[in-house]
């Protein structure tokens, strides 16, 4: 069992390392391209147990696509 505080989902992997100013644009321009999304309901399974991670399916994809969205577009904001 994978301890509750554990327990997340990666919208976007930021694969580079980002300053403190550089976190505080980001953090600014994620929450202004994420204002209107409004709360959502998914649905979880296939799981995909692997050795340091857990996979698990998403559905409806929508809405973390549209969160998806607004993390790249902030991310492209920020130099």
């Amino acid at each position: 069992m994978i301890p509750e505080e554990w327990l997340h989902s990666t919208v976007q992997g930021i694969h580079h390392s980002v300053d403190d100013d550089q976190m505080d644009q980001l953090l600014n321009a994620l929450r202004a391209e994420v204002a209107g999304v409004e709360p959502f309901e998914v649905q979880l399974g296939p799981v995909w147990p692997g050795v340091t991670a857990v996979t698990v399916a998403v559905y409806p994809e929508d809405g973390m696509a549209q969160l998806n969205e607004g993390v790249r577009t902030a991310a492209g904001k920020v130099p």
